[in-house]
């Protein structure tokens, strides 16, 4: 970036006393004073039009390289997309989390922990329940990865899990009767977390898995450090790679009795969708990345597969799918309604942009990639069938 270079804010929005407080509880021990500084510029930033960047270091007083520092923060933590044509600069702002998908995401969760001490962390803790759609414009923002986790140790990571002790009340997954799982298994109790639970509760509705076959699956799917001889013993750990081979394998996928074919399993909905043609590992991987990065409910899970199906002409791209995902999960889109009024509020402002001709929908190009998030699993691509 150069102060020359040109900048425009969009999608701009209007912080609440709730985003305020989680600005500062959640994100402010992340990306420090010069970065929230940033964000809250952008927000209440006046320009309607692109102007020259170096107005807006002058007016934070800061170097071109401490701006962008800031900004890179700001991109890893979800709160600015950022997309680059040439010299032009747009800047798209995202809200803060809820508190509950704050303490739920995988990273920032244990950034977190890793930034403030455990007994606040614990406060938040229990109180956590009270893409490119610019024409001709990259995305350059910088991704949250794993590596802002490579001081993490098992003392953190116990302390981390002592605190998610799951209370399977406060388990959000519609349609997959986890507890039930729970009496007809043994599970170890060391894999009784909110995290696995929610993951094989999300994948057997996603996938229409009955409770019997997830059982057997789940049994199957767990790893465990052995010990001299070579017999397993401690440390239990739900290969999630394995798991959802299990389940492509079996293809026993249960029809529901609700008249809603969104309400389908995703397995069968996509399968009718491309002609009765059998799912491939990339079908497999998106919609378990769908219902368990993004969060996104089987309903809409299948009205997105549906309106990305027919707006490419049958070409299902994964990164354009995972960036529409991405900013839905962002915004709380959790039903169908939320998830058309979203497409069709978006066109209006695309089109009073001047971005988009009267009654013609550009597709943009997305070339976010959050594969790499909670279903990074080295044995994916091993076990699913070839």
């Amino acid at each position: 970036m150069l102060g020359d270079d040109k900048y425009l804010v969009e999608n701009k929005i209007e912080l609440e006393n709730g985003d305020t407080k989680r600005l500062y509880l959640l994100y402010y021990p992340l990306v420090k004073e010069e970065a929230l500084a940033i964000y809250l510029a952008l927000v209440y930033d006046l320009n309607i039009n692109f102007v020259k960047l170096h107005n807006l270091l002058n007016y934070l007083d800061l170097s071109i390289d401490r701006f962008e520092k800031g900004l890179h923060k700001l991109e890893e933590v979800g709160l600015v997309l950022t997309y680059q044509k040439d010299d032009s600069y747009i800047f798209e702002l995202v809200k803060p989390l809820s508190l509950e998908d704050f303490m739920r995401h995988d990273i920032l969760s244990r950034m977190l922990l890793g930034a403030i001490d455990a007994r606040s962390y614990k406060r938040l803790y229990e109180l956590r329940t009270s893409s490119s759609k610019h024409k001709g414009y990259k995305n350059v923002s910088h991704i949250l990865e794993y590596a802002h986790l490579n001081k993490w140790n098992k003392s953190q990571e116990k302390k981390y899990q002592n605190i998610k002790k799951v209370n399977l009340e406060e388990l959000d997954v519609e349609g997959f009767d986890i507890k039930r799982l729970i009496d007809k298994i043994a599970l170890p109790n060391d894999l009784k977390n909110k995290d696995v639970l929610e993951f094989i509760a999300r994948t057997g509705r996603s996938f229409g898995v009955s409770l019997e076959d997830m059982g057997k699956y789940v049994v199957d799917a767990i790893d465990y450090d052995k010990d001299e001889n070579g017999f397993p013993c401690l440390n239990p750990k739900l290969n999630k790679g394995r798991l959802l081979y299990y389940i492509s394998k079996g293809k026993h996928f249960n029809l529901t009795n609700s008249q809603d074919p969104y309400e389908k399993p995703c397995t069968n909905f996509l399968k009718q969708l491309q002609n009765n043609k059998e799912l491939t590992i990339s079908d497999y991987k998106l919609i378990a990345s769908l219902s368990n990065e993004y969060y996104l409910k089987v309903p809409v899970i299948n009205f997105l597969l549906e309106y990305v199906f027919l707006e490419n002409h049958g070409e299902l791209n994964p990164n354009f799918i995972k960036a529409i995902a991405a900013n839905w999960h962002r915004l709380g889109i959790d039903t169908i309604e939320q998830a058309k009024e979203y497409l069709s509020e978006r066109q209006k402002r695309l089109q009073q942009k001047g971005n988009l001709k009267k009654d013609s929908l550009i597709k943009p190009d997305y070339t976010i990639d959050n594969s790499g998030l909670m279903l990074d699993d080295d044995d994916f691509d091993k076990y699913l069938p070839k």
